[in-house]
């Protein structure tokens, strides 16, 4: 999602979230709320499991600082969440 940001301004960001809204709505009974949601990210970002995780979706020679992605992604995207 970060790279997607960052490379499409003019992405929009609306209909990525209607699409968030849709599967969440399929998957679980109750949606979290922003609140909710944002605690899990903040506390994922201190997991190292989680952060490895990245290694295996980027490629070797890309630099990629996770903290600024999550940044970004947060002030574009999550803080929109309803």
């Amino acid at each position: 999602m970060h790279k997607s940001l960052e490379q499409l301004p003019d992405l929009n960001k609306e209909t990525i979230l209607e699409c968030y809204h849709q599967y969440m709505e399929f998957v679980v009974d109750h949606l979290p709320s922003k609140k909710i949601y944002l605690q899990n990210m903040e506390a994922k970002m201190h997991n190292d499991e989680f952060i490895d995780d990245i290694a295996g979706l980027i490629r070797p020679t890309e630099q990629y600082n996770q903290t600024a992605a999550f940044e970004l992604v947060t002030k574009k995207l999550l803080d929109k969440l309803i």
